[in-house]
């Protein structure tokens, strides 16, 4: 079964970062943890969120201070959310991403 989904995003420099993530409910979220992590197009780790599982929901924060990090230089990235259960990790949201740098357009 591919639980993969893949959704555009956009990131505002400067301000908080918030999305929640439904899991379908015949996916035990029980003893699992998750990690967000936004990347370069080339690869390199810009940003990592704080993720939270909370009923079968994936929720994920990035600070305005952690946006505020990632470099001017930097147009778009990727980023990809994993569900981790002991040895094994499911991608469940993977994507594009988008970068604003100016803050007066947020």
């Amino acid at each position: 079964m591919n639980f993969i989904r893949n959704e555009p995003e956009t990131l505002h420099i400067g301000a908080d970062y918030r999305r929640g993530y439904e899991i379908g409910a015949d996916f035990d979220l029980n003893d699992c943890t998750a990690i967000m992590k936004v990347r370069s197009l080339q690869g390199k780790l810009l940003a990592e969120a704080e993720c939270v599982i909370h009923d079968n929901i994936v929720y994920c924060t990035i600070t305005a201070e952690a946006t505020k990090n990632i470099d001017r230089n930097y147009r778009s990235g990727q980023y990809d959310v994993f569900l981790f259960h002991g040895d094994e990790s499911i991608k469940i949201v993977m994507g594009y991403m988008k970068f604003i740098h100016d803050i007066s357009a947020h």
